[in-house]
């Protein structure tokens, strides 16, 4: 990399970053390495953790005192060449970035400390050898990034850093090195001959500018050069906490249980500490199972981000990370218990508590069932019963027939089944939208077409799923023409809504069937639903169940 002649000599812009100890924007750059094989000029950065015994005598001089690839374990040897083995095999320092060469034909790269990287147990995303993210992932599920290594540079967050040698009881060295060069000599650059030592508390440094003009380096007739290194202290006052790395006290958030006297929202936290419980704690404070009410659209931010969260009947996830208890079985709202809450992330509860609403009526049968009479109990609520309806159906299928009726959706496909939900607000026509497609990807779309086609020649040319659907069943003796036509309705409805761009020309025939005007988008989905449960129903009581009673059609 070949630099222009009127390079910075007086290295103005690296001694504003030994001023800000090469910290930017809450991120510190513990190693860089520019170097030019024609010009040999240089920007080195490197770093070392320092014991304190021995941070005096550090800043007494500008000298590294570790190399790049220096610190490696090994055996150092005394008198009678007695061997005493050391991780680190410089005295006083310990090295934090760790050149990985000497490979022969494979490319070297750098690490950070493994007992850095242990401690905050950080996530290691690599792209490639030279080029890896290290993420610190929080109780609530959300990741940060913590430190990036690159091809030439490392950067740590520096509240990281200091905290991490707060604990090891150490300080932080930055080391840098700069090197130029200028084929004008000193008076065309205004410069003089400098031996410069510069010692403060944060730095120390030596600057050298010098005239080269009768060296034999090409045609060079000045060079300047900074060598030092920067101080980082740690935490004054620094005491660990019982929670882990870079963990906060759990904060507590207080949501709407109750009117008060004057018939305003009243307000309680959710610190379980503070609440009753039913062995005799806090008896005049509300109970742990106080119910707090939501609007159903708290839901939404987990049905829109499977890959992340999973809302089950009862219980909603960030997967590996947090679960929530809640009565998910009413349309009109969603019920938690205050104790629940406050177990919830600080970030998560702000969340809810943004969805929180006046109490709005009695839990659903099922939620009352589970919670306080410890029974099982089926759901209650038309999505999550077809989700279970949909899974025991075709265990027994199965088992009848051998072959799957509805083919399991893939894995790039599932999210289509997890995040199934009747629309959450009354006439969202994206989110009925992406609903109805849904469901007819986990039914119409997934049925067994070459198992229900299987051994009939009769079949007209171009017959689709539903058209063999109906051959399978009328083989079987059975005349099903309304579930035929609701699943021929449903598909049509899906190609003029979501496949295809929707026409100025409404289809009337749909409208009437699923009464588009006279209902909102959200009870229409919730028939489609109910109708598919009907489906469930019928096909295990006349195939499955061989129940001799004649179909309603």
């Amino acid at each position: 990399m070949s630099q222009p002649t009127d390079l910075d000599l007086a290295f103005a812009d690296l001694k504003r970053e030994i001023d800000d100890q090469f910290i930017s924007d809450g991120w510190i750059t513990v190693f860089r390495s520019q170097i030019s094989s024609e010009s040999f000029e240089s920007d080195g950065v490197y770093c070392a953790l320092v014991k304190n015994r021995v941070v005096s005598d550090a800043m007494k001089s500008h000298e590294w005192n570790l190399r790049i690839g220096s610190g490696r374990p090994g055996f150092s040897f005394g008198g009678r060449q007695k061997a005493v083995y050391s991780r680190q095999s410089d005295d006083g320092y310990e090295t934090f970035i760790h050149w990985r060469g000497d490979f022969g034909n494979e490319e070297g790269y750098l690490e950070i400390s493994e007992e850095f990287r242990l401690y905050y147990n950080l996530f290691e995303h690599v792209l490639s050898p030279t080029d890896r993210r290290y993420y610190h992932f929080h109780d609530s599920g959300e990741k940060e990034l913590v430190a990036s290594i690159k091809k030439s540079a490392v950067r740590v967050q520096l509240r990281y850093l200091r905290e991490y040698i707060s604990a090891r009881k150490c300080h932080f060295l930055i080391f840098f090195e700069g090197m130029r060069f200028s084929q004008k000599n000193l008076n065309e650059l205004g410069l003089a001959e400098t031996n410069e030592d510069a010692y403060t508390p944060n730095h120390s440094y030596n600057h050298l500018i010098r005239d080269i003009s009768k060296m034999p380096i090409r045609n060079d007739k000045t060079q300047s050069w900074l060598l030092g290194k920067c101080l980082i202290r740690p935490i004054k006052g620094f005491r660990p906490s019982m929670l882990g790395p870079m963990s906060e006290p759990h904060i507590y958030e207080s949501f709407i249980i109750e009117y008060d006297s004057d018939g305003k929202p009243k307000e309680f936290t959710s610190d379980e500490e503070k609440l009753a419980n039913y062995f005799g704690k806090n008896p005049d404070a509300p109970h742990f199972l106080t119910p707090v009410y939501f609007s159903p659209d708290v839901l939404k931010k987990y049905y829109d981000d499977p890959s992340q969260y999973q809302v089950h009947d009862g219980l909603v996830e960030r997967k590996g990370f947090w679960s929530l208890r809640m009565d998910n079985n009413l349309v009109g709202y969603v019920v938690v218990f205050l104790g629940d809450l406050g177990k919830l992330p600080h970030k998560e509860q702000l969340y809810w508590k943004s969805h929180n609403i006046l109490p709005q009526g009695d839990m659903s049968s099922t939620g009352f069932r589970r919670a306080f009479l410890g029974e099982w109990a089926d759901p209650e609520k038309p999505d999550l019963f077809f989700k279970a309806r949909l899974a025991d159906f075709s265990k027994k299928w199965r088992s009848k027939y051998g072959w799957d009726l509805f083919l399991p959706l893939s894995e790039s496909d599932s999210h289509y089944l997890e995040s199934l939900h009747i629309p959450t607000t009354a006439n969202n026509a994206k989110e009925f939208d992406e609903q109805l497609l849904a469901i007819v990807k986990i039914t119409i779309d997934s049925l067994n077409e070459k198992k229900l086609a299987e051994g009939f020649t009769s079949l007209k040319k171009g017959a689709k799923s539903i058209d063999k659907l109906e051959n399978f069943l009328t083989s079987k003796g059975y005349n099903l023409s309304g579930m035929i036509l609701f699943l021929r309705n449903v598909q049509q409805l899906r190609s003029s809504t979501v496949a295809h761009r929707r026409s100025r020309s409404e289809n009337t025939k749909l409208n009437e069937y699923f009464k588009f005007g006279t209902k909102d988008l959200q009870s229409i989905f919730e028939d489609i639903v109910i109708k598919m449960i009907w489906m469930f129903n019928t096909l295990e009581r006349l195939l499955i169940n061989d129940d001799p009673r004649p179909p309603v059609t």
